[in-house]
């Protein structure tokens, strides 16, 4: 692929640039046979005969002066405005073209990166973004353009505009960055307003509140210096290495074509021969009449000229960022430094007393007013938290994006497994309960009363689905989970607030006789003793108000009066939002769906709903397709442009297969027929009314087992783990070759080592990288990210020893706390700046230490660093007690206040003094900044021990409590690091 890549580049800057080149067209022979094409070779012509490549040359240029002209005419704003339809897709096809090479040239990259720009097509902020860059490239190809004499000639004027378009992507690429910066935060809210998935309804609200909310923290003259500085240098090194390029290729192309060697490397060389073939077809078309092939070549021209830009601003950007934030960041953070060093030096030496600082009558230089005051101090925590998270990300700048890649394809395909075996799971479990209850019912071992300690799914209608109900008396579930759990507990309640609703209207009466009748029909099924009947009364009621569409409406025929309609819609608003299910199996699905417990499972799995002969609305109702549908074990698929899927298996009997569904000829199913629709055995030819009663009569026995003997449960676990765990273990095998490539890597860029150098050019970017790190001399900055995770942890310590005592002794006036700090972080037997730490901080780094070394053994199990990650947090938790520094501590009373005797008989002996937070507001704020920077801390070197885990080693742990520790890190990371690092090319 890299080759055919450079040999693409090549031929079609030379076809689109049309260079001057004397010859003949002659027969190609190939393998010894005369090809059926032409190809110009150099030879000898009559003076004035012009070649095939001057013609060529001479119908682009031509081509190029009417769309000059036609620009000219238009306006520039007009014409790009016009073209932005074509040249967008040729963008896309340029920008997927470079991803593409560079996945296949670094094989342990990003899985998502295709997937990702194929669905960027879809985003309104992605085409702003891009017209912003056609904008910008625009205009400034105009103002080129009108500083060129309108004498020129064509050809002149061509390669000229040529030069400029490179210019033109600098300033389009610039405009399309600002505009993605600034309207990036938007983008939730824009999914939000046209989001039909339930699954993402709440993510996406608490998404665009977050964005929006931080959007503004991120636009100071640091971080936006730091982002686009360096973007800057790259894109004009790029634009004049594509100068370069593009002239020394079409100069190279000259030679050759010109020299005598160029018919020996046609015969000698395979590669030359593919190459003859290529230009040799180019060729023929110019004879061919009319514009076409002139216009398909300038368009090839154009997507060669964006790919080659793009591709190698590619490969220049990573040095540029590199070498920019090796000296950037560290001259910024000296700055960082010295202010935490004044502040925390001036809270030591008023013992935290913010009030003291202002009874000293010193006098503050200009640039520092009030350089006492040290109430800042803790947003100078927070700050140095989010400069030392960016600082690792800029270390680890080649393999963070490839990593989170990684992480969000594992984490949607383990969520679509465990969401399956939950819904499989649920759906058995019930269903055994169901059968078996109704089997002891008609064995008169039970009375029907028995069916009220059960749910009844898959069976269960729920016919009072979304009437409001309050929260169920002695009972801690949400009323949308008892759906799922206990629905036989939810409905009496339900039922209640219908009738209770219903008994305040009785004594309504209508004048008009037809809305009377209406009425008095809707109230006798509303008052209902039974489920069903309510539920047909809220189905009517739906109808009538138009919940179910316009022509349902139109044909219940009801009384088209206004009044008789803002009943109704007063009474359904009252009611709450009531939609019934009344099909057996919908029930269970809607049940399913909206369970808190599965809900971000679901959102995580992101199952796609839609295929050839179905789409649907819920999980429940595509896994419910599933269980008949499916093949005989759970696959992964093995796409090749986009990610993964997982497929989960049939529990029906082998050769049942309803033709109806489970074909591409079979009828279209969606969740309004799945349910409902009379299904046909294949085999036996036997019909089933329902999707359920289908599962229920062709289910496989040895996985639900003998429902006649409650002791006789299914072996589900042991059929999953064959048919699912097992089966799948393969593909994710073929993961993990890949993955470890890039955790080698990783790891590499904790301690500094070249352990990954694996080929030749490995060790020579490694080099390349090192070679840039020497640029950095920064004391606090270190060049590996073990070094920086000590530093940090350090500092945290060490500022908590200061908020922990009443006073400091320690001799410092001189030397800075930082320098001595970043010198201790050396040394793993260091005691802090202070000499001596109290208890709890000694026992928080000696566990911190011990982290460190999982992080250096080969392997390390899920169970050995979530242990560890407890105890750190267990220990962070209580130096934050015992600080009185917890919002339970904070609003129950001030903590100096005199204590009972109870309290008094389970304090702990400790050296740390609590903060009064009326009087000491700054050193609270500084404990909890501190407290969460090293809850950070944990979090991602969490997040690196787990890359330690073997991909196909997921499959063995417990999902949800795995998915439990990936959406921890997650969240302590985004939490810190509001403003996007600069570390890394976007």
């Amino acid at each position: 692929m890299r080759h055919i890549f450079a040999i693409f580049i090549l031929f079609s800057l030379q076809l689109a640039q049309a260079q001057n080149a004397d010859g003949v067209l002659v027969p190609v022979q190939m393998d010894g046979q005369q090809a059926p094409m032409m190809l110009e070779m150099p030879a000898a012509q009559p003076a004035g005969d012009p070649s095939v490549l001057d013609n060529l040359r001479r119908a682009i240029n031509e081509e190029a002066s009417k769309e000059h002209a036609q620009t000219q005419k238009d306006g520039w704003y007009k014409s790009t405005t016009k073209r932005f339809v074509p040249e967008s897709m040729t963008f896309f096809l340029a920008t997927g073209l470079v991803v593409y090479e560079t996945a296949w040239a670094k094989a342990h990259g990003d899985p998502l990166a295709m997937e990702r720009h194929i669905l960027s097509l879809k985003d309104p902020i992605a085409s702003a973004s891009f017209y912003a860059f056609m904008v910008a490239n625009g205009f400034y190809m105009h103002r080129k353009g009108l500083s060129l004499p309108a004498t020129m000639d064509a050809q002149t004027r061509a390669q000229m505009m040529r030069r400029f378009s490179y210019g033109g992507m600098v300033w389009g690429s610039l405009a399309s960055s600002l505009i993605s910066d600034v309207f990036s935060p938007f983008k939730p809210c824009l999914d939000r307003m046209f989001a039909s998935d339930y699954r993402k309804d709440k993510h996406l609200e608490e998404t665009c509140k977050k964005g929006l909310d931080g959007a503004w923290e991120q636009w100071n003259v640091r971080n936006k210096f730091g982002q686009y500085a360096p973007q800057i240098m790259s894109l004009i090194l790029s634009q004049k290495t594509a100068e370069i390029v593009t002239a020394g290729i079409n100069n190279k192309v000259s030679r050759v074509a010109k020299s005598e060697l160029w018919e020996k490397f046609a015969i000698k060389d395979a590669t030359k021969k593919m190459i003859f073939k290529i230009s040799a077809v180019d060729a023929i078309m110019t004879f061919i009449p009319g514009k076409g092939p002139v216009m398909v070549l300038r368009w090839a021209g154009k997507l060669v000229q964006f790919t080659g830009f793009m591709y190698i601003d590619h490969l220049l950007s990573t040095s540029v960022y590199r070498g920019f934030n090796n000296a950037w960041r560290p001259t910024s953070f000296v700055f960082d430094a010295m202010k935490i060093d004044r502040l925390w030096k001036s809270a030591d030496r008023f013992a935290w007393d913010e009030a003291a600082p202002a009874s000293k009558n010193i006098e503050c230089p200009v640039q520092t007013p009030n350089c006492l005051n040290f109430s800042d101090i803790s947003k100078e925590v927070i700050n140095f938290s989010t400069q030392m998270q960016q600082w690792r990300e800029h270390l680890n700048a080649a393999n963070e994006q490839d990593l989170a890649g990684w992480m969000e394809m594992t984490k949607k395909l383990l969520n679509q497994i465990s969401l399956s075996y939950s819904f499989y799971n649920t759906y058995l479990t019930s269903l055994f309960e169901t059968l078996n209850v109704g089997n002891r019912i008609q064995n008169n071992e039970s009375t029907t009363e028995a069916w009220n300690n059960y749910s009844r799914y898959p069976f269960r209608q729920l016919p009072l689905y979304g009437i409001a109900t309050p929260q169920i008396k002695d009972s801690d579930v949400s009323v949308r989970d008892q759906y799922l759990l206990s629905p036989h507990k939810l409905e009496p309640y339900q039922i209640t607030h219908v009738h209770n609703t219903m008994k305040r209207l009785t004594g309504l009466t209508l004048s008009n006789k037809e809305g009377a009748k209406q009425w008095e029909l809707l109230l006798s099924k509303l008052l209902s003793a039974k489920a069903n009947e309510i539920g047909q009364g809220l189905v009517d009621l739906n109808t009538i108000v138009g919940v179910y569409g316009i022509e349902k409406q139109r044909k219940a025929n009801f009384l088209a009066d206004p009044k008789f309609m803002n009943l109704l819609i007063s009474l359904r608003k009252e009611l709450g939002n009531p939609l019934p299910v009344v099909y057996a199996g919908a029930g269970f699905s809607q049940a399913f769906a909206m369970n808190e417990a599965t809900l971000e499972m679901a959102r995580e799995a992101n199952f796609s709903w839609s295929g050839k002969t179905y789409s649907f609305t819920k999980d429940g109702d595509y896994l419910t397709y599933q269980m008949v549908c499916g093949g005989e074990k759970g696959v992964l698929t093995d796409h090749l442009l986009f990610s993964d899927d997982f497929i989960a298996p049939r529990i029906v009997k082998a050769n049942s297969k309803p033709l109806q569904i489970c074909n591409n000829y079979g009828t279209f199913v969606n969740s309004n027929n799945l349910y409902s629709m009379v299904l046909t055995n294949e085999a036996s030819k036997k019909d089933s009314v329902g999707i359920t009663n289908y599962i229920t009569e062709n289910i496989n026995y040895d996985i639900l087992g003998d429902f006649r003997d409650n002791k006789n449960k299914g072996r589900f676990d042991k059929w999953w783990s064959a048919n699912v765990k097992e089966a799948t273990r393969p593909r994710f095998r073929d993961f993990d070759e890949k993955y470890q490539v890039l955790v080698n890597k990783t790891f590499d860029a904790i301690w500094g080592t070249n352990a990954s150098d694996a080929t030749y050019l490995d060790f020579v970017k490694s080099r390349a990288v090192k070679g840039l790190d020497l640029i950095n001399q920064s004391n606090y900055l270190p060049k590996t990210l073990a070094g920086s995770f000590h530093f940090e942890i350090e500092f945290y310590l060490d500022i908590l020893q200061s908020v922990s005592l009443k006073k400091n002794t320690a001799s410092y006036n001189s030397v800075s706390f930082l320098d001595r700090i970043a010198e201790n972080s050396k040394n793993s037997a260091s005691a802090g700046v202070y000499a001596k730490r109290v208890s709890e901080l000694t026992e928080l780094k000696s566990l911190f230490d011990a982290y460190f070394n999982l992080l250096e053994k080969r392997q390390v199990t899920f169970e050995a660093y979530l242990d560890f990650s407890k105890k750190i947090r267990e220990q962070i938790e209580v130096i934050k007690k015992r600080l009185g520094a917890d919002e339970s501590a904070k609003q129950s009373k001030l903590v100096n206040e005199e204590k009972t005797e109870a309290e008094k008989q389970t304090d702990v002996k400790t050296e740390i003094q609590k903060i009064n937070f009326k009087q000491q507001p700054a050193k609270h704020a500084t404990a909890i900044a501190a407290i969460d920077g090293l809850n950070l801390v944990e979090s991602e070197m969490r997040r690196f021990l787990r890359m330690k885990l073997l991909i196909s080693q997921t499959l063995d742990i417990e999902t949800k409590e795995f998915m439990a520790d990936v959406k921890d890190t997650k969240k302590s990371s985004n939490d810190s690091a509001k403003v996007r690092s600069a570390a890394t090319p976007k």
